[in-house]
C-alpha cells in the first residue's frame, strides 16, 4: 500500500497502520510490527479512540467473522485483532452477523427521556439480574416472557413511546 494513501479496503491511514507511534502501542520486535504489550518496554494504550486511526465502521466486525472462518489475518488491523481478541470472541461476532437480517439496532441518540431518567437504572439492572439468573441456571428461560411483561409496566412502554416520539421528531416520519 502506498505511503500516505487512506485504503479504504481496510479503512486505514498507512501512517498509522500498526498503530499510533512506534515504541508507545507498538514496535519493530525482530524484525517484525507487533503490538504486544508484553514485548514493548513503555507499551501505552490508554487512548485507543482517540489516537488510533480512523477505520471503516464495520471493520471490526468483518475481521473477527474472517477469523472465526479460519482465514489467517493480512493486514496489520487484522494481525492486531487476532491477537488481542479471543477465539470466543471471534465466535460470538460471527453469530451476530449471521443474525444480520433479525439483528435490531438501537439508533436512539438523544438526550435521555423523561422516563429514562427516573427508570431506566432500575429496568436495566432488572434486565441484567434475569439474564444472568437465565444463562446460570438459577431461572427457567420462559421467565423470559414474565421479564418482558414486568419491563414494560415499570416503565420499559412508556421509554419505547417517548424514544419513538423522538425518532419522529428527528426523521420527519
Amino acid at each position: 500500500m502506498p505511503h500516505g494513501i487512506l485504503s479504504i479496503e481496510y479503512g486505514i491511514q498507512p501512517n498509522y497502520e500498526y498503530g499510533f507511534a512506534k515504541g508507545y502501542d507498538w514496535d519493530i520486535i525482530d524484525g517484525q510490527p507487533t503490538s504486544d504489550k508484553e514485548k514493548i518496554k513503555d507499551f501505552s494504550n490508554e487512548f485507543p479512540f482517540l489516537t488510533g486511526p480512523a477505520r471503516i465502521p464495520d471493520l471490526y466486525m468483518k475481521t473477527l467473522v474472517k477469523l472465526a472462518d479460519g482465514e489467517k489475518p493480512e493486514t496489520p488491523y487484522e494481525k492486531q485483532m487476532a491477537e488481542f481478541r479471543k477465539p470466543e470472541n471471534w465466535a460470538a461476532a460471527k453469530v451476530v452477523m449471521s443474525q444480520i437480517d433479525i439483528r435490531k439496532q438501537n439508533y436512539f441518540t438523544g438526550a435521555a427521556t423523561p422516563t429514562m431518567v427516573s427508570k431506566w437504572n432500575l429496568l436495566r439492572q432488572s434486565e441484567m439480574e434475569t439474564f444472568n439468573k437465565i444463562i446460570y441456571g438459577k431461572l427457567p428461560v420462559d421467565a423470559f416472557d414474565q421479564f418482558v411483561a414486568n419491563w414494560k409496566s415499570n416503565g420499559g412502554d412508556q421509554i419505547t413511546q417517548e424514544v419513538n416520539d423522538w425518532f419522529k421528531s428527528v426523521s420527519g416520519n
